[in-house]
């Protein structure tokens, strides 16, 4: 039986953008869709951020959540959100038990 090396210490483990909580949200469509938590139409929170229409996040937002996925091709954890229990509670810190694949992070 191989080593398991726990998720919360692997190098694959890797903070999703996508699926973390952000006290607002991303710029993009900021005024056509009133994305942002002001729910006004002619929205101004993304006005002047150079990555409005991006994908990126927006550095005027504070972090709320991190969420943490496996990014180990090799892994059957890949993609999957290693911070989040079964029933879908989101965790403070990964909790995962780990795989055969991960490597250790050089600064745990």
């Amino acid at each position: 039986m191989a080593n398991k090396l726990k998720c919360a210490e692997c190098l694959y483990a890797k903070q999703d953008m996508v699926a973390s909580e952000y006290t607002k949200k991303k710029c993009k469509g900021c005024e056509v869709d009133s994305y942002c938590t002001c729910k006004k139409k002619s929205c101004k929170c993304g006005e002047g951020c150079e990555f409005k229409y991006t994908d990126r996040i927006c550095p005027k937002q504070q972090l709320k959540w991190a969420a943490y996925q496996c990014a180990n091709a090799a892994s059957e954890y890949h993609k999957s959100l290693l911070n989040v229990s079964p029933n879908g509670d989101k965790q403070t810190e990964i909790t995962w038990s780990g795989c055969k694949h991960g490597k250790r992070r050089v600064n745990v």
